[in-house]
């Protein structure tokens, strides 16, 4: 039977994660050990004051991260099994993580050369236009389950039909950029969020890990992360 699920909604401010906490207590009572409780939010500010812990009855580690964080820590924890998926990740013995600053900078030093193909379709910044590929397409992507080829597919097709060519650019300008980072070991937050779907959520193995260290899970605003 599948697990029950409970969505919370509100405005800001209407007590949301208040009522998140008064859940993992209850849980505490009912014997749910602190470790035993997945807690997932969208950001390190969020994710401090669960570290940090609430009022509770017994000491013990909270298991609380920021989304992305979760993800680096399971990918680095879980490599081999990463690694017999996706050979190219088998040079490296650990995976290395970029920020949204060095992601922006490689994409816009690969965009830059071939900028004049996009005509006067795209008048943003090579700056402008990296970021806005990584954060509107590239992840947006990763968290549907979608590589970014399908993704701009599926734009391509909302769009008009001149336009077709443009998306092809993208394609291949984003599908080279992530090729680039792999082979080098580095990942950025669309490959590491496409490695964790594909690669550890997909694996029977793993959910059956993760089914054993937890039996709980609280994810706090959700509609701030992905997915």
């Amino acid at each position: 039977m599948p697990a029950a699920v409970t969505l919370i909604t509100g405005p800001a401010r209407s007590g949301k994660t208040t009522a998140l906490r008064e859940r993992f207590l209850r849980w505490l009572g009912e014997g749910v050990r602190t470790d035993q409780i997945l807690i997932l939010t969208h950001g390190a500010e969020q994710t401090a004051p669960w570290v940090r812990g609430p009022d509770l009855p017994a000491g013990g580690a909270v298991a609380a991260y920021d989304f992305y964080g979760f993800v680096r820590q399971e990918l680095t924890l879980h490599w081999p099994t990463v690694q017999a998926r996706v050979p190219a990740a088998g040079r490296w013995l650990a995976p290395a993580f970029l920020s949204l600053t060095v992601e922006r900078h490689l994409l816009q030093a690969l965009l830059e050369p071939h900028l004049a193909l996009f005509g006067d379709v795209v008048r943003a910044t090579p700056e402008r236009l990296a970021l806005q590929l990584l954060t509107r397409v590239d992840r947006v992507a990763a968290a549907a389950g979608l590589g970014p080829g399908e993704a701009v597919q599926r734009m391509a097709e909302a769009d008009r039909p001149e336009k077709r060519l443009l998306y092809g650019q993208v394609t291949a300008l984003l599908e080279h950029h992530r090729s680039r980072l792999l082979a080098a070991g580095l990942l950025d937050y669309g490959l590491a969020l496409s490695l964790f779907m594909d690669c550890l959520l997909s694996d029977p193995g793993y959910r059956a890990h993760l089914r054993g260290r937890f039996r709980r899970l609280l994810a706090d605003d959700v509609d701030e992360a992905a997915p």
